[in-house]
Order: structure tokens, then C-alpha cells, then sequence
């Protein structure tokens, strides 16, 4: 495979449950319905990074870890915004980790919603704190937030999971053959419509599910959908339909496989293998030729028509 995703793809088929994350507003819990209802989250991102203040107002779900990160807790939840300090035992928001006196118990925050009552900044000392209200106990406590790392962000901001099932639910994409698990029963270019916007069990992702019409199902990762670097790998049906049209079958199938042929346009060699590291052009009074530099292999342009593969 010439295209090497560098997020973790998680697929999932036959029997696999996928568990949805609980709506705020469920019929089944009278409290939340009237006092926790999603504020209108205007953002197409979970991570905010420097817009924090924007969190104020909305509710966040812990996610849950997998079985091998639990015995870690949660860090960053304190029980004083003033003195934060990790080493500080007693500020340590339901202290303690399986592993350390230092953070939080998995099992007592893991799950758990929590409400934004206020963003606090106060960069000269130590940076910027979510107040948080714990739904479920009404207790008050405070996350340290890193406005530069998504990955220390453990919520999922309900207000963005509500927004995703509305922009993708009954929406339909085609998949590069590399996205999909080689069990699942599919063809090449087929639809894969969105049916659900799911935590995947096991893997605790936040995912968007995918069926075709054979019924096979897989699930996405929701950054799939707005990483640029998967723009050729996800793409929506209306679109892949202008791509088989203007590139035909044939090679939109093999692009879809990613897979080259001779002939084929700069376009289409892009599509498939994506951007080359490195292009070694010649250029002659009749022709402009290029090498184009791939991880070992090499692809040869005569003014912008593929001739040989190396």
C-alpha cells in the first residue's frame, strides 16, 4: 500500500455491538432533560484549543479507557483551581489511580457527565480550568486544560456528538478499499451510508457507523471525516460520483484499490498514492518529464500522462 494512514483505523463487523453514546435529553432521566439539555454548540470540532471559552455552557461526557489504560485514572482534575498541584494528594479530584496517588479513579469519574459552568484563565499561574458540576452528585471540581494537545482532552462534548448525527446520519460516502476490513463482504466503489454516530465498545472511540447494501458494517473514527489527509480515502457519494465520471471506471476503481496504471493523469496518481516526497523534473524542448519519489517505488510523467512505474 503506498498510503500509510497515520491515525489508528478502527473497523468493526459482524456481531460487534456498538453502544451509543446516552443522549442528555433522554426520556429515561427526568433531571437531565430539564436541567442539562445541550446549549447550541457552534463549532465542528470536540477540541477547541485556544476557544475554550466556548466549552462554558455545555455538557461533557468522560470517555471511557481501554481495560489497559484504566489502572492510570484520570489526571488534570482537581478539587482547587488554586493550588494544582499533581503532588498534592488531597486536591486530587476522587483521588485515587490504581497506579498512582496522583490521579483520579477510574471507576468513580469513568462515564460520568459533567456540566461547564465557567472557563477561568489565569495564564501567568497555571493556565485555563473548566469549572465543572458532576451531573450526577452535583459536585463541583476543575479541569486543567491544555489548549495545545487534543490528545489531553478525555471528553466528548455532547453538543458536538448531537451536531454529528445530524450532519451525518442517512449521508452516504465511498471508502478507498484500504479503509475497510478485508472480511467484510463489499465491492469496490460501493455506498456506504451512515446509520449511527457511536462509542465503539472495546475501543471507546467516538465513531461514525457505516453500512453498505449488503449489510456489512464498519466504523470510522469521526476525524476520518475532517482530517484532509483522508479526503481521498472518505469521500462523500456525491463527489465520488463527479471523480468515476471524470476519470472513468476503470481507473476510479483502481484508484479506489490504490493502484496506478499507465496512462493515468497527475491527478489521478495523486488521488491514488497520494502527494510524492519528492519530484525530479526534466524539461526538453518537445516534453516536460517528471520522477516522482515515492517510499521505493518512482512514477514517470510525459507532460502530465503517466509512462512507467519503477
Amino acid at each position: 500500500m503506498k498510503f500509510i494512514p497515520t491515525l489508528l483505523l478502527q473497523l468493526f463487523f459482524g456481531t460487534v455491538l456498538f453502544s451509543q453514546i446516552p443522549k442528555i435529553s433522554s426520556s429515561n432521566n427526568s433531571e437531565l432533560e430539564k436541567e442539562y439539555v445541550p446549549t447550541f454548540y457552534d463549532s465542528l470540532q470536540n477540541f477547541l484549543d485556544k476557544n475554550a471559552y466556548l466549552y462554558k455552557g455545555q455538557t461533557l461526557l468522560l470517555m471511557e479507557k481501554t481495560v489497559g489504560l484504566r489502572q492510570y485514572g484520570y489526571q488534570d482534575f482537581f478539587v482547587d483551581f488554586n493550588k494544582p498541584s499533581v503532588l498534592d494528594k488531597s486536591n486530587i479530584y476522587k483521588c485515587c489511580s490504581g497506579s498512582s496517588d496522583f490521579f483520579s479513579n477510574y471507576d468513580k469519574l469513568a462515564g460520568k457527565y459533567f456540566k461547564v459552568l465557567d472557563v477561568l484563565s489565569d495564564y501567568a499561574l497555571t493556565g485555563i480550568f473548566l469549572k465543572l458540576e458532576q451531573v450526577d452528585t452535583k459536585e463541583i471540581c476543575y479541569f486543567l486544560y491544555s489548549p495545545d494537545y487534543n490528545t489531553s482532552f478525555p471528553f466528548i462534548v455532547v453538543g458536538f456528538y448531537e451536531k454529528l448525527k445530524q450532519r451525518f446520519i442517512g449521508k452516504n460516502f465511498v471508502l478507498a478499499n484500504k479503509m475497510i476490513d478485508d472480511n467484510l463482504k463489499f465491492k469496490t466503489g460501493d455506498a456506504w451510508k451512515c446509520i449511527d454516530v457511536a462509542i465503539i465498545d472495546g475501543t471507546y472511540d467516538l465513531s461514525v457507523v457505516l453500512q453498505n447494501d449488503v449489510g456489512s458494517k464498519t466504523s470510522l473514527n469521526f476525524d476520518y471525516f475532517f482530517d484532509t489527509l483522508f479526503s481521498t480515502r472518505v469521500i462523500p457519494l456525491q463527489k465520488a460520483e463527479i471523480y468515476k465520471r471524470k476519470f472513468g471506471i476503470s481507473n476510479w476503481n483502481l484508484i479506489l484499490q490504490t493502484n496506478v496504471a499507465i496512462g493515468m493523469t497527475e491527478e489521478m496518481a495523486i488521488f491514488s498514492w497520494g502527494e510524492p516526497k519528492k519530484i525530479n523534473k526534466t524539461i526538453t524542448s518537445n516534453s516536460v518529464s517528471e520522477q516522482w519519489v515515492y517510499d521505493g517505488d518512482y512514477l514517470y510523467f510525459r507532460n502530465g500522462k503517466l509512462y512507467a512505474i519503477q
